[in-house]
């Protein structure tokens, strides 16, 4: 016999709300921020509070003579080493 799984949307989208939440997206966006930093790239963060849930986006490539693919590359290497 299969188990079966009931999601429990609203609590879900109360964890997405939260303020420990909303730290913890925060938190890794800064570092990979900084990541993104050490290998000698420009970035900028972009952080946004919404009504269900907050956003972090890490934006790279700002330098002279960056491509895609190199910008690309360094965000997935600072991606790997988040905790």
């Amino acid at each position: 016999m299969a188990d079966r799984l009931r999601v429990n949307l609203g609590e879900i989208f109360k964890i997405l709300g939260s303020p420990e939440t909303d730290a913890e997206v925060e938190r890794v966006t800064r570092q990979v921020e900084q990541r993104v930093a050490a290998q000698g790239l420009q970035a900028r963060v972009d952080l946004k509070k919404g009504p269900k849930r907050m956003r972090g986006a890490v934006i790279a490539g700002y330098e002279d003579g960056a491509t895609a693919e190199n910008t690309r590359q360094a965000l997935l290497r600072s991606l790997d080493g988040v905790q």
